[in-house]
């Protein structure tokens, strides 16, 4: 494996485990070296060696001395490198990359330093005992596969969630058959197939939701939510129903959970959502009828150009009409999220076509609402998808 240009295969096993500061697996104990030889390496090879070190580790080892805090916080290249090769939010431009990748290291691969695209089950980084010298590593599917076929693992009998975590094999007709289940070949067909789809026994835990997994990944869930929640101005919630459901291990998207906190923040400050909620309305017709008023006092105020405005301007209301939202006091005002700028801008488009040159507002407004399924939050993802 080659990190910034460097192969990592050929680098010592010095940080190779969680055991490795304390002796472990290291092929150079650290405590028979002397505290004057450690003192006397530049600043320069520090840079070189820690680089190599998976993120996760470098948070520990930032503690080991002010040396090793400023060289890992403010010179080490690697930051920003997997937050641009990971595309972690605004990456290149991210003041703090450190805490940014850090933020994402529930999805980042410590072998390959990519980040996994769908971040649940199998799909995400997961703990392996390796058998060679770099000892525990967290690592992604493709790289337990690629591990998997150079060190097999041991020939067991099939189990319940090995037959759960692969397809229905196919009949000859070509429709899938549970009753085929019973047929399928032999039990160790079946093993070797949910072991490659998933990365071996471990991927298979992990698409089974298994409670202990979970448990071991709930701390990085909440920093990855954490941070996912940071970079659209939000703070992490435990009274949310939505980030509770992400911690307990749901296979939710953390960047849609993210979004969709965002757009509820500003449903509630900008527009009259709640007292439609109040009125027994339920949530999506709800957000449809606030967003419909809102709309309203958009075009009002803005015509033809309200499609270049609503993305940089607030829209501002008049105290004396009725039909006028009513911003919650005490809230800031907010523009609305880019994940709401396609379901507005089809909104408009739809409602400058419909109006023609014709200002009766009302005559678009009884004649057209979305369909509320674009109102309902979908936030699932597959951890099989490749």
């Amino acid at each position: 494996m080659t990190t910034l240009g460097w192969d990592t295969t050929q680098l010592p096993s010095i940080f190779a485990s969680d055991q490795t500061l304390n002796g472990g697996n290291n092929l150079i104990p650290s405590e028979l070296i002397p505290q004057e030889t450690l003192d006397a390496i530049p600043a320069e090879v520090w840079v070189l060696i820690l680089t190599f070190v998976p993120p996760a580790r470098l948070a520990v080892l930032s503690r080991v001395c002010r040396q090793w805090k400023g060289i890992i916080e403010h010179q080490l290249p690697l930051w920003r490198y997997i937050a641009v090769k990971c595309a972690l939010g605004d990456g290149a431009q991210q003041g703090n990359t450190m805490e940014l990748v850090l933020g994402h290291t529930l999805v980042i691969c410590e072998l390959c330093l990519e980040a996994s695209r769908k971040g649940v089950g199998s799909d995400l980084p997961l703990p392996v005992n390796r058998q060679d010298a770099l000892g525990k590593t967290w690592m992604c599917r493709r790289c337990r596969r690629r591990y998997y076929t150079k060190f097999p693992q041991s020939t067991r009998l099939a189990q319940p969630r090995d037959y759960d975590s692969v397809p229905s094999p196919i009949d000859p007709q070509g429709v899938q058959d549970d009753h085929v289940r019973l047929t399928y070949s032999l039990d160790e067909a079946v093993l070797v197939r949910a072991r490659a789809v998933h990365g071996g026994d471990i991927g298979i835990v992990a698409h089974q939701v298994d409670a202990n997994l979970n448990h071991l990944l709930r701390r990085r869930r909440r920093k990855m939510l954490t941070t996912k929640l940071a970079l659209v101005g939000l703070e992490f919630r435990s009274d949310s129903k939505l980030c509770g459901t992400y911690l307990r291990g749901s296979w939710y998207d953390p960047g849609r959970v993210a979004d969709v906190m965002k757009e509820m923040e500003w449903y509630y400050a900008e527009t009259s959502y709640w007292d439609f909620m109040n009125d027994d309305f339920g949530s999506a017709t709800s957000k449809i009828e606030a967003m419909a008023e809102w709309l309203r006092i958009l075009v009002r105020e803005h015509g033809w150009g309200s499609r270049e405005t609503y993305k940089r301007t607030i829209i501002e209301t008049t105290a004396d009409e009725e039909d006028v939202l009513d911003p919650r006091q005490g809230r800031p005002r907010l523009l609305p999220p880019p994940s709401l700028w396609p379901l507005i801008d089809g909104w408009l488009q739809h409602m400058f076509e419909h109006m023609g040159g014709s200002e009766d507002m009302d005559l678009w407004d009884k004649t057209y609402r979305p369909d509320p399924g674009a109102f309902t939050i979908s936030i699932e993802t597959d951890d099989e998808e490749e």
